[in-house]
């Protein structure tokens, strides 16, 4: 990512209207052109109506879901999920918490009680 050869890569960055469907400070996976440190940015074209709409979705539960973490709140991660495409009921974004809490507590990256 440093020589002088221009490298295609994908990666996470800021949107800065790659996307003008999503806010400006949203992250995107898009494709970027590396070249000395630099990225660039590919834009974003055409990129169809119903695509569009997913894309919002998965933002949208991505920026609840990071409030939801940082505020150790249990409420907001439900509305994450309620929001996720894959998720189809209230009760299954429930088990899908409970199961990621578990897990953390597990691993040792959450203590007991603490997403309220």
């Amino acid at each position: 990512m440093y020589g002088d050869k221009q490298t295609f890569h994908i990666l996470n960055v800021k949107n800065n209207g790659i996307m003008n469907f999503l806010p400006t400070d949203s992250v995107v996976e898009t494709g970027c052109m590396v070249r000395r440190g630099e990225i660039r940015s590919l834009p974003a074209k055409d990129i169809p109506l119903s695509i569009q709409s997913l894309i919002t979705q998965i933002n949208t539960y991505e920026e609840l879901a990071v409030k939801g973490i940082l505020q150790n709140s249990r409420a907001l991660l439900i509305e994450a999920l309620m929001v996720h495409p894959f998720i189809r009921s209230y009760d299954q974004a429930e088990a899908v918490l409970n199961k990621i809490i578990k897990g953390n507590i597990e691993m040792g990256f959450l203590k007991e009680g603490q997403i309220n």
